[in-house]
Parts: C-alpha cells; structure tokens; sequence
C-alpha cells in the first residue's frame, strides 16, 4: 500500500485557550513557559474569589432563613396561646361530623322517605325475603331519632369570641383642619386702571386717473430693426482654399 499523509494529534489548553501538539516535549515546552503559568495563576485566583462569594451569599441566605423561621415559630406559639379554645372545639366538631357521617353510611335514604337495608345481603335472597320481613320507613321528621343531629345554636353559643392577636379594629374618624388666624397684616393690593387707547386712523388711498396716452407707449409704430456688423480687424484668420 502507498504512505499517505496523516495529520498530528493536537490538544486544545484550556488556560490559555488555544491548540498545542499532542506529544510529551511540546506539552513540557507550553507548560513551562512563562504565558502559560501566569494564566494558571489566574485562574486559581478567579477560582478563590468565587468561591469565597459563593460562601458569602451562601451564609446570608442561611441566616435569612434562619430569621425568616424563627419569626414564623414565634407567631404560630403566639397564634396557639391566644387561640387555643378554638382548636380544641374545632376537633370537637370534626369528630361529632365524622360519627354522623359512619351513622348516615348504614341508612339508605329515598326521597321523601328513608329505608333500613340490612347491608352484606344478595339481591336475589332480598327478593325471597321481602314478603317475609317488614320493610321499616321512616319519615324525613323521625330522622332525629336514627341520626342525632347536632344543635349548631347551642354549639356556637359555645364557641368564645374570637381574639384578634393584634388588637381589635379601630375606626378611624377623619377630621376636617379648622381655618387658624395666624393675625397676618392685610396686604394691600393696586388695581391699575387700564389704559385707554386712541382710535386707530384709516389712511384714505386716492385713485391714479391719466388723462392722456403719449403716442410712444403705443404698439402700431412699425420701428426699425439694424443690424450691426460685426469687424474683425487685422487678426490672423485662415483663408479657404478653392481646389478649383
């Protein structure tokens, strides 16, 4: 086979941002020289200075967090001390509303009427057993003897007023500035009379008339037109020349 050209590895230096050969001697030959270590340098003391203010930015965000949390922790003890009633009949109410809602669950309701079902029973045994069994109805009214209902009145009745942690609400009264007699010295104020202008006088234009046309003016005279001619004088002209 025929030798045929073939380019040399190169390897690109990051610190100084071009190409070099890939070979052991000329990587020795940039590395040591002296463009080469001052941008190492450099670059380690970019590297230093962002770190250091990445770690500066860092300890603020923490410390902000860090009173951001402690603030939020201090209102919500504040929050718990002076609403602590109304926690308490909150998981009261919850609690009574999920009993009723476990009795509701076993009552299968018709409009107008409501029906016991005997729950976990096939429908065709409902079938064979229905002129046996009573079919129990309840009225809409008797509701409260199967569902206890909760008196939401006395319940509220219950309830204590509700604390503002910030002080109650003040209405604010807007009141209008009263006008104050400072005893200022009156100032006295001219008043100039204007002055009066006389009238404007129109200047009276006379009419031009001409009484007599001079006979120079007119465009009949039939006037003579001369020609000058033109001298040339003694000046060096050329002659024809007649072939003839």
């Amino acid at each position: 086979m025929a030798d045929y050209w073939k380019s040399q590895d190169r390897k690109f230096c990051d610190f100084c941002k071009c190409w070099i050969a890939d070979n052991k001697p000329s990587i020795e030959f940039h590395e040591g020289g002296k463009k080469h270590k001052e941008n190492v340098a450099k670059r380690l003391k970019e590297m230093h200075r962002n770190s250091a203010k990445s770690a500066k930015m860092n300890k603020k965000f923490e410390k902000s967090i860090e009173t951001m949390e402690k603030a939020a922790m201090a209102a919500y003890k504040k929050d718990v001390e002076e609403n602590s009633l109304l926690d308490i009949t909150a998981k009261e109410i919850i609690e009574n509303k999920h009993k009723t809602n476990d009795q509701l669950s076993n009552v299968s309701l018709i409009p107008n009427e409501m029906s016991i079902a005997t729950p976990g029973v096939n429908l065709r045994q409902k079938e064979t057993q229905l002129p046996e069994l009573p079919n129990v109805r309840l009225h809409p009214n008797q509701m409260s003897v199967a569902t206890p209902r909760v008196n939401l009145r006395q319940k509220k009745s219950q309830l204590p007023e509700h604390v503002y942690p910030y002080g109650p609400w003040q209405t604010v009264e807007i009141k209008s500035a009263e006008d104050i007699d400072l005893e200022l010295p009156k100032k006295q104020i001219q008043v100039s009379q204007p002055i009066r202008s006389e009238p404007f006088k129109q200047k009276a234009f006379a009419e031009k008339t001409i009484t007599k046309i001079s006979a120079d003016s007119s465009d009949d005279d039939d006037a003579l037109t001369i020609f000058k001619k033109r001298k040339f004088g003694n000046r060096n002209i050329r002659g024809r020349f007649n072939d003839d």
